[in-house]
């Protein structure tokens, strides 16, 4: 998403949280790696929260109900998980306004789920299109809930843009 430039603007910062550091993190060199939160961000950064599923708290909901909203900061939130079980995350969730599906064999439960709030009973829908999106290695399916896509809302009926991608290609041009 990074190297595609798929973003309203430049970043002047990329922040990646994690809590385990990873051997890869040597190699990027456009990226600052911080270990925990840090307690403010510049505008016009990408803030990356990685491995904090079970950690989740106010202040990273805050990052995604008032920061992102009031700042120039975008925020990803990497979870393995769609539904953990936190407090914070329906908060979270609500203000999102991307989610990237990858495959997940074990639990299509979670997706199933998820594509019933999205479009009720048209939910077959969105699950052919994840189903045919994640079919190769690191393929994903990006859900896009910002409120410029919701301008093609016809009556009470939500529509949401879904743009499969063939790779993840993070920082690799």
């Amino acid at each position: 998403m990074i190297a595609q430039k798929a973003y309203d603007y430049e970043f002047k910062n990329i922040i990646w949280c994690y809590k385990a550091f990873q051997d890869w993190f040597f190699e990027e060199k456009v990226i600052s790696f911080v270990q925990g939160i840090p307690e403010n961000f510049e505008n016009e950064s990408l803030v990356i929260i990685d491995d904090w599923m079970s950690d989740l708290n106010g202040k990273i909901a805050e990052l995604f109900t008032v920061t992102s909203h009031h700042s120039r900061i975008s925020v990803i939130l990497i979870l393995q998980n769609l539904f953990p079980r936190t407090k914070v995350m329906r908060d979270i969730s609500l203000n999102a306004q991307y989610i990237i599906l990858f495959k997940n064999n074990l639990d299509v439960g979670q997706i199933q789920c998820f594509a019933r709030q999205l479009y009720g009973n048209k939910a077959s829908a969105f699950m052919d299109a994840y189903k045919k999106s994640t079919q190769g290695n690191f393929n994903y399916l990006l859900v896009d809930l910002h409120i410029r896509g919701r301008t093609k809302n016809l009556g009470s009926e939500r529509v949401y843009s879904l743009i499969a991608m063939d790779s993840i290609g993070f920082m690799s041009q």
